[in-house]
């Protein structure tokens, strides 16, 4: 790994001179990122590794592109060095003679692109994204293991300067290869608001189309259409736009059943903002809106969103301190009929924003002003009925059981030139039977619903330059699950370049004595330019792991961690 990770540097010096010393043949850049950890066993947490299983794993990337006029051409190497890191998809390893996890590594994606005003025609691997994602989407989130790159061809035509057509063919990536099914899609955007030569009125429309073959499903082709409407007057936005996808699979019982009911989605938005004042509303309705490459029963559980043709993120405030990922909420998009949990039948909810600024000068606004940022979200399931003998499903009413609520209010304050805070209240309701435990602690037996307050605190002082230093106080309030949790982190940048931290997340109302587990960490990292290293040691809680919206669960660990990452 060592001899890798010491090729990809010499490589970047050597491309980076490159870069510097261009003339006519092109430019050339890119980057690496390496993560990689040591993991330990834990008796606290009851982690232990068999003796013959590699504990040292390593996440691998390099990237090289190339421009040169008009074409573009572009390479990404990656290496799962002795393994992926824990939690990402099997699909990025293989296994040896004696059944022992092998890494992968190799060329993953390429693509050639050639670009003018009118044309835009792409070879190999693409991302590309159809309105809001709920019919189609691709894209890379390295945090979360996902890569579901397409491996085709994509054409985009600018007819006008109003009017744009993509259109694309390929097969999904999967780990190191491609996806059984083979997806076509075509899109058109139309700016309504420039035909009509209006500077106030702007309105887009837009319409798409998207297709899964699969040869060997019962049913050989899957359709998805979408339709949409944005605009914006004044200060006022609106969006809708609306999906209908034929009778697919539901993943019911272990296995997938084709063909139980149509897929359908609908998602709203409203908002007006001013100086000083902004708020954001969002519906949205999913019905079996999960859509894949494959209809494996491992794709349809969709445990490394692996093979997912759209996106569909959790409508939430995304919360990023320690005890407000305790109880997370990820996105309900499929039909799941399973004789041991309640049956899910989609999801209907949303969120309203609202954001405003007490003046300077004002008796709340103080001499520098306040900001204040309010959410709400809820989310219920669909309601609906089971046949018990065929294990047909029928949608009966758009409310049924609560999932998950949450309320929060956010205030930051300027004391003064070197001193500033953020208040922080958040209010959750979380449904453990229909979601699961969503805290990870090792011992989760609540079986129900968890109402539960945090408050967090959190100031920083700067000192000189670059030089401050942050402390953030948390604690989680409630009667219910594994009980309250407090927690303290404290970091402190000496200049532009170093900077380290020590946080702790401990359960310390756990009713087991056994599992009042401190999850601690401590790290630091070094800067210079575009480069950035990082080390730390800690234990890792268990539970959902959310970017962007978008979920998966990863299992406790601990262990000592090291990231590496360059652009040149």
């Amino acid at each position: 790994m060592r001899k890798l990770t010491t090729v990809c540097i010499i490589m970047l010096i050597t491309k980076t001179a490159s870069a510097q010393n261009q003339s006519n043949n092109g430019t050339i850049s890119g980057g690496y990122e390496s993560y990689s950890e040591w993991y330990q066993n834990d008796p606290k947490t009851g982690i232990s590794f068999d003796p013959s299983q590699t504990r040292f794993r390593s996440n691998n990337y390099f990237k090289v592109d190339y421009l040169l006029n008009h074409f573009k051409a572009g390479v990404q190497y990656e290496a799962y060095l002795p393994g992926p890191l824990l939690g990402y998809s099997n699909k990025l390893q293989s296994t040896d003679a004696n059944g022992n996890t092998a890494g992968n590594n190799g060329i993953a994606t390429y693509y050639g692109n050639f670009t003018n005003d009118q044309l835009d025609i792409t070879a190999g691997y693409f991302y590309e994204q159809f309105g809001n994602g709920l019919i189609f989407r691709t894209w890379e989130d390295r945090q979360l293991g996902v890569n579901n790159a397409i491996k085709g061809l994509r054409v985009k035509i600018k007819p006008t300067d109003n009017l744009s057509i993509t259109a694309l063919s390929g097969y999904q990536r999967v780990g190191f290869a491609t996806s059984n099914g083979q997806m076509n899609g075509i899109n058109s955007e139309l700016n309504v608001g420039d035909l009509l030569n209006s500077s106030d009125l702007g309105i887009r429309l837009g319409g798409s189309y998207v297709s899964r073959y699969l040869s060997n499903a019962t049913t050989s082709t899957i359709n998805a259409y979408s339709g949409r409407l944005n605009g914006d007057y004044g200060g006022f936005n609106f969006g809708v736009e609306g999906v209908t996808k034929d009778p697919d699979f539901s993943y019911q019982d272990g296995n997938a059943n084709d063909h139980r009911n149509v897929g359908s989605a609908i998602l709203a938005t409203l908002g007006y903002s001013q100086r000083g004042f902004a708020i954001s509303t969002q519906y949205r309705r999913l019905q079996n809106m999960g859509f894949y490459s494959d209809t494996d029963p491992a794709v349809v559980k969709n445990t490394f969103n692996d093979q997912v043709l759209n996106y569909l993120p959790s409508l939430t405030k995304q919360h990023d301190h320690n005890v407000t990922t305790l109880y997370r909420y990820a996105t309900h998009p499929k039909v799941v009929i399973d004789p041991i949990q309640p049956p899910v039948f989609g999801e209907n909810g949303g969120q309203v924003d609202v954001f405003f600024n007490l003046p300077k000068g004002s008796l709340l606004g103080g001499e520098f002003g306040t900001k204040v940022a309010l959410n709400y979200a809820v989310w219920y399931n669909l309601k609906g009925t089971i046949n018990p003998t065929t294990g047909d499903y029928k949608i009966t009413g758009e409310f049924g059981d609560k999932y998950f609520q949450d309320a929060s209010v956010e205030i930051k304050k300027k004391w003064n030139e070197k001193w500033s805070s953020v208040f922080s209240y958040i209010n959750t309701f979380y449904n453990t039977t229909a979601l699961g435990s969503g805290s990870g602690a090792t011992n989760a037996p609540h079986d129900g619903e968890v109402n539960a307050n945090m408050f967090i605190v959190e100031s920083t002082h700067k000192w000189h330059g670059a030089k401050s230093s942050r402390v953030i106080l948390e604690h989680l309030d409630t009667a219910d699950d594994v009980k309250n949790w407090g927690s303290m982190t404290l970091e402190h940048n000496f200049n532009s370049h170093y900077s380290m931290y020590a946080l702790d997340l401990y359960n310390y109302g756990n009713p087991d004595a056994d599992q009042r587990i401190h999850y601690y960490n401590v790290g630091a990292s070094y800067s210079q330019g575009p480069t950035r290293f990082t080390v730390s040691y800690g234990r890792q809680r268990g539970g959902l792991f959310c970017s962007g919206g978008v979920c998966r669960f990863i299992q406790p660990n601990t262990g000592l961690n090291f990231t590496l990452s360059t652009t040149f």
